[in-house]
């Protein structure tokens, strides 16, 4: 069996967990001697600028334009209700032709399926493919304006209510990701494969510790006496409550801080007047989108990451963090449980006195390096490790018949 996984250039970095992922993903399958039983190839709508070990397949998704006269016809079809039908029969037409093209051009690489490594994907119509999941965010969290936005809650709701379904298999990243299709969608249970999370590229970086002391020095804060939160400033995201628990633990400690980097996505001029409105923004730094040397040398000089999302099930940074030898601390998601098993400390992210508890457990060595030393135990013994991943995803592939 032929599989194409799908590229799609345009991800972002500033996309933040979503392209650490999907670019990690990415290099575990190009690197990887898969079963001879699979042919695994790449595909894309656009040229790449970076080498691979596998094929690359370039898809023309541009659609020829109509004739002059089936534009007349489209256009004036408000018009003239006579010429509807006939306007939908030029379209249909048109987008049978534009279909077979694509079909035609896959059919002449013999490849089988297409899998695409990010959710709600879907570039080639009507041939059969893989899907990825990450959340269900728009049944789980709170009307947020992310969720409610009249379009993205169209985009989403035709996709899992429709578009999903035609999915040979769809991964997602746990056991709990897993349940919360089965349960919230009713989606078939054997259709659903886990292909564990991992950490990202990050965790592999060498940084001396001269770069890890200029880099302190840059942001003016101190090893082992700040907390760090990675997230871009959605709603879900939960920073208001994070900077009132953290205002508690600082009452008394004015060298403690509070570390927060991240893309704005609507929220930060709201959490930084937040945060000037409770008196704290010498202790609350906002230092912008990171380079992963910035990002890991927090990771390694933190007092804690605190992950206080309202998204899950599963998230990357707590294995991050937990790779590189951070302490955890996060919400209390079925999911993150799974991730990290009794190598972090939970809260409910809506309790900010439960948050600010297990901030202050940090500050105390002695439990800091308890939970350090079972975080490592777990992570010994995990299943969320990228060699894992890519193992499942074989594992899955070879499962499938078309």
């Amino acid at each position: 069996m032929k599989v194409a996984v799908w590229i799609n250039k345009s991800m972002d970095p500033k996309l933040g967990g979503g392209f650490s992922y999907t670019s990690k993903l990415l290099q575990l399958i190009d690197d990887k001697q898969f079963n001879f039983k699979l042919e695994i190839c790449f595909i894309g709508s656009e040229a790449i600028s970076f080498r691979l070990n596998k094929p690359y397949f370039h898809v023309d998704l541009t659609a020829k334009k109509l004739s002059i006269l089936n534009q007349f016809i489209v256009s004036f079809s408000r018009k003239f209700r006579i010429l509807k039908g006939l306007k939908n029969k030029i379209q249909s037409k048109h987008r049978s032709s534009y279909i077979e093209r694509i079909h035609k051009g896959l059919k002449e690489n013999q490849i089988d399926i297409i899998y695409y490594l990010a959710p709600m994907e879907l570039y080639v119509p009507k041939f059969p493919f893989i899907s990825t999941n990450w959340d269900l965010g728009h049944l789980t969290l709170p009307p947020f304006p992310e969720i409610t936005e009249e379009n993205e809650l169209a985009v989403r709701t035709k996709w899992y209510d429709k578009t999903l379904l035609s999915a040979k298999y769809v991964f997602v990243e746990s056991e709990a990701g897993k349940k919360e299709l089965v349960e919230l969608l009713s989606y078939p249970k054997e259709k659903i494969k886990v292909v564990p999370i991992f950490p990202g590229n990050l965790v592999n970086l060498k940084v001396s510790l001269e770069q890890q002391k200029v880099i302190l020095q840059k942001f003016n804060i101190e090893k082992n006496n700040f907390f760090m939160y990675p997230a871009q400033f959605w709603k879900h995201k939960n920073h208001e409550r994070l900077i009132s628990a953290f205002a508690k633990v600082s009452k008394d400690n004015i060298k403690l801080k509070l570390i927060l980097n991240g893309s704005d996505k609507g929220e930060l001029d709201n959490v930084l007047k937040f945060i000037d409105s409770i008196g704290i923004s010498d202790q609350v730094n906002y230092v912008g989108f990171l380079s992963n040397e910035e990002l890991f040398t927090l990771y390694k000089n933190a007092s804690a990451l605190v992950f206080p999302s309202l998204l899950g099930p599963t998230n990357m940074p707590p294995l991050e963090a937990r790779a590189i030898g951070c302490p955890v601390l996060c919400s209390d998601f079925v999911g993150h449980k799974e991730q990290l098993g009794d190598g972090a400390l939970y809260f409910n992210p809506e309790n900010e006195d439960e948050i600010a508890k297990s901030m202050m457990a940090m500050l105390d060595v002695r439990e800091r390096k308890a939970l350090q030393e079972k975080a490592t135990a777990e992570f010994n013994n995990s299943k969320f490790k990228g060699n894992i991943a890519v193992s499942k995803i074989e594992e899955h592939l070879l499962a499938i018949s078309i």
